[in-house]
């Protein structure tokens, strides 16, 4: 991915970069100051879209040298807490317990 935004901003920096040289040499027509500013954006834009691409690199070199990969797990798994009153499990972001309606000790707000 991040190969992906270095490529996009040497194109984008590119482009940009003729848009410059096109504005330069033609500054005695009007517009061309507009121009020669619009591509100092350019310029900036694409390398803050290289600085992106280089950041995610060194995200994964990070990622692989701890040997750390984050991923999203697809069971909506929560963890669970007993009842003290009823001693049934349920997932502990209910406010209280679906089964007897006690609130537990941490959420007696």
């Amino acid at each position: 991915m991040g190969r992906f935004f270095r490529i996009v901003s040497i194109v984008f920096l590119a482009i940009s970069g003729l848009f410059f040289i096109a504005g330069v040499t033609t500054l005695g027509d009007e517009g061309a100051w507009i121009i020669a500013i619009a591509s100092f954006g350019g310029i900036a834009l694409g390398l803050a879209i290289y600085t992106i691409g280089d950041l995610l690199d060194r995200v994964n070199y990070l990622e692989d040298q701890l040997n750390m990969h984050f991923t999203v797990q697809s069971d909506d798994d929560l963890p669970q807490i007993k009842c003290k009153k009823c001693g049934k499990e349920y997932d502990m972001d209910y406010p209280k317990c679906p089964h007897c309606k006690t609130k537990t000790k941490y959420n007696q707000n």
